[in-house]
């Protein structure tokens, strides 16, 4: 996908990570969680998506417009388990880092 290695990504990176997965999915959604980033995340969300740390205390999975979104986060707050800060759907970066800014 043009992403950075999971290895390399690194709170900060936020604008980048989301600019580059905007470019292969033009409608696309975002899960805000209250869990620090790991890999066991990465490694959940890989087949359909990517996520990676806003902060120390937070984490971003940035997944395709179509899939269920609703259903994701309850899957994903009872299986880590984490709390859901905020989900919502974005159709181009900007509107989403300005969503995503008070959890960075």
């Amino acid at each position: 996908m043009g992403l950075l290695s999971k290895a390399a990504v690194k709170a900060g990176d936020t604008e980048y990570e989301v600019r580059e997965y905007h470019k292969t999915h033009p409608s696309f959604q975002c899960l805000v969680l209250e869990f620090p980033w790991e890999e066991k995340l990465s490694r959940m969300t890989a087949n359909f998506g990517v996520a990676f740390p806003l902060s120390p205390e937070n984490s971003l999975v940035l997944i395709p417009g179509g899939m269920d979104r609703e259903l994701l986060a309850h899957r994903l707050s009872k299986s880590l388990p984490a709390r859901i800060l905020n989900q919502f759907q974005a159709a181009d970066p900007g509107e989403a880092l300005e969503l995503l800014a008070p959890y960075r």
